[in-house]
């Protein structure tokens, strides 16, 4: 009897510290499980740039690159705009401004400018910070590359799992219904991005964040197809959903790159 109470006692005290660790976690906030969810990599940040900071600082998104496409300023603008909602959707806590604001400050030929260096060393001349620090309310401006980007697309054909016969009372029993099989088709159209960011403090013209992160957005179509269907008739038969739009793409990498920006937690 001495060693079950023992034995009990010991259980308890291997658990406690197990239950305290789970209750630490979930008072500390979603930040953590957030980031644990979207992990990043090529992850920096600098002791300065604080939640409080970003609040009262605000946020310019600069610009973002295709760097395997070459620097297109059209582009760089409406690319920056997914990125900066979903940094402003994810924290909404931070002011964000959009990439118009200092293609317009700087002029077509200095931006382009810019965006080639930054594409190209990973680095905005200090002059640039200066005036961007004078003339935008923003104190930190970032700067992002789509180091890759791909698609795909995706069949299979399964066969679906029949339901168990019940019994009088309505209980599931170890039978399965009786009639043929039946099966269906799984169709999807997958684009992935992968981003990284370089966030320039103003004060300091340094950078103070950055990370990397690559992301899948998905589109599936189920079809009852009854019967097993070959490869050869899954085009004519069975069409693909359509892509999820870039923007869609480019809004989720950036959304998951968000989530490691500084807490109120933190």
């Amino acid at each position: 009897m001495n060693v079950i109470k023992l034995s009990v006692r010991t259980i308890a005290n291997t658990v406690k510290p197990l239950i305290l660790i789970l209750i630490v976690a979930s008072l500390s906030g979603c930040a953590s499980f957030d980031r644990m969810l979207n992990p990043i990599s090529d992850h920096t940040k600098h002791y300065s740039f604080t939640h409080h900071g970003a609040v009262n600082g605000g946020l310019l998104v600069g610009g973002v690159v295709e760097s395997f496409e070459g620097v297109d300023i059209v582009a760089a603008v409406e690319n920056a705009q997914p990125v900066a909602n979903a940094f402003g959707s994810e924290r909404k806590q931070f002011t964000v401004n959009s990439a118009a604001a200092l293609r317009d400050l700087l002029g077509d030929d200095v931006y382009r400018t810019v965006l080639q260096r930054y594409d190209q060393e990973r680095w905005v001349d200090p002059q640039i910070l200066a005036k961007i620090r004078d003339n935008l309310p923003q104190r930190y401006v970032a700067f992002a590359r789509v180091e890759e980007i791909s698609e795909r697309r995706s069949s299979s054909c399964y066969k679906e799992k029949k339901k168990k016969k019940k019994d009088k009372d309505g209980k599931e029993t170890d039978e399965y219904e009786d009639g043929p099989d039946k099966y269906g088709v799984s169709r999807s159209s997958q684009r992935t991005a992968k981003i990284s960011v370089d966030v320039f403090d103003l004060a300091q013209d340094i950078i103070v964040w950055s990370g990397t992160r690559d992301n899948l957005e998905m589109n599936s179509e189920y079809y009852d197809s009854r019967v097993y269907v070959g490869e050869d008739s899954y085009l004519s038969r069975y069409p693909y959903p359509a892509y999820p739009s870039w923007y869609a793409t480019y809004y989720g990498t950036a959304r998951g790159l968000a989530v490691h920006f500084p807490h109120k937690s933190d």
